[in-house]
């Protein structure tokens, strides 16, 4: 049994270790070699080339809807108020009514999907509409 890589997992000590066979253990490292694990785990990390992967946290989920004042201030934030302006000018009276009427954006709303579809046509990604309501979602947190 031979370690294949291990992984920070959070902010602490705690490690993954992965093993040729496709196992997973979970150990510290603070603590001693006391068995199998740990002592091939202190045995691979004493070779100079093997080192443990960076801890990368799971990204934010995207929220489902936001005050559309943060939404206002996270599509200026990010550079997509103009963008977002144009869209509107341009699209249908039920979709400019629902968005005067409406306290809040929902991310499966008619009016984020057309603003979507045609922000896509100017490079806007799917990722980058997530990011405006993260974003906004972040600003209303803050704010609360």
């Amino acid at each position: 049994m031979n370690i294949v890589s291990v992984k920070y997992e959070g902010l602490g000590q705690n490690v993954s270790i992965t093993m040729d066979d496709g196992s997973v253990w979970y150990d510290n490292l603070t603590l001693p070699p006391d068995n199998e694990i740990r002592r091939l785990l202190h045995e691979w990390l004493d070779i100079p080339e093997n080192g443990i992967e960076e801890y990368v946290p799971p990204p934010q989920p995207v929220p489902t809807d936001v005050g559309k004042l943060y939404f206002i201030r996270a599509l200026r934030e990010l550079n997509l108020k103009t963008l977002f302006d144009t869209i509107m000018s341009g699209a249908s009276t039920e979709i400019k009514e629902d968005y005067d009427l409406t306290t809040r954006i929902v991310r499966t709303d008619p009016m984020t999907v057309a603003f979507e579809q045609v922000a896509a046509t100017q490079g806007v990604t799917s990722a980058q509409v997530d990011n405006i309501f993260v974003t906004a979602h972040n600003l209303e947190m803050n704010n609360a």
